[in-house]
């Protein structure tokens, strides 16, 4: 007697297959581990403003040069521009012409530099420029991904109505604007007035509020009372806002309390 197991597995295989829609082959594809992605490798231009470039539309009276680099959503990035003879100025902007961060050098031979983490994958355009009018001179401008939690925003989050965290300046911190910083981001509601307390008794605090658009809304020393500063703004737009937590003369480190309350 003939036996027709063999045959009839196969068949009951066929309609496991038919009912699930997923064969062992598939099964076996989703049990591989999928490859984490490498972070990019470095890009290092040298470069050179001349008077034949073109006139930067913010810096106005000052030579640039035009890089397109295609940033992915959930990545972070540091641009860093350093120059040895001009104070370097360095915006990024959307595919669209919007601004979405700027530095400068402030005090010469630090360089500029922005870590940026983009909301959507997109064509940005960085553009090297120069804080000092009709200036000419080479430069060096380097982009890299940062991985982990090197360069990232410490990102806030209001509970009934207030957030306060403590932290530290140190040597190897990002830079803004020449300065040693902390990076915070935080949502804010259009309509809504908030205060931020930026203090520290190692140094004294100086502290930055940049909207969803890039632009710096305010800037502060000392409205905290001695060597603390405070900021008081009510919100336009909802939409995520940076804080720059620094020293006034960009070089001080050591132990700070940062505190947003709405009022």
């Amino acid at each position: 007697m003939k036996r027709y197991y063999p045959i009839v597995g196969a068949l009951l295989g066929i309609i496991v297959v038919a009912m699930t829609g997923i064969s062992l082959a598939d099964q076996k594809a989703k049990d591989v581990p999928k490859k984490k992605a490498e972070p990019m490798k470095p890009i290092v231009v040298s470069g050179e403003w001349i008077t034949a470039d073109a006139k930067d539309r913010v810096f106005t009276n000052s030579y640039c040069k035009t890089y397109t680099l295609k940033m992915e959503k959930g990545k972070t990035y540091l641009l860093d521009l350093t120059s040895t003879v001009i104070q370097a100025g360095l915006r990024l902007e959307e595919a669209g012409g919007n601004q979405v961060a700027q530095d400068f050098d402030q005090f010469r031979n630090q360089g500029a530099s922005i870590v940026y983490r983009p909301s959507k994958t997109d064509d940005f355009q960085i553009i090297a420029t120069s804080a000092q009018p009709n200036a000419i001179g080479k430069f060096t401008l380097t982009v890299k991904e940062l991985t982990g939690d090197e360069g990232k925003p410490i990102e806030l989050q209001l509970a009934k109505g207030q957030v306060s965290i403590t932290n530290a300046l140190a040597r190897t911190d990002q830079r803004y604007s020449g300065k040693i910083c902390k990076q915070l981001t935080i949502k804010l509601e259009a309509g809504k007035t908030y205060q931020f307390d930026h203090k520290s008794r190692n140094f004294d605090a100086y502290l930055y509020l940049i909207g969803p658009d890039g632009n710096v809304l305010a800037q502060d020393d000392d409205s905290g009372g001695n060597l603390d500063s405070r900021i008081v703004h009510r919100a336009t737009k909802t939409g995520e806002y940076r804080v720059i937590a620094t020293s006034l003369g960009g070089q001080g480190i050591g132990p700070f309390t940062f505190i947003v309350q709405e009022r």
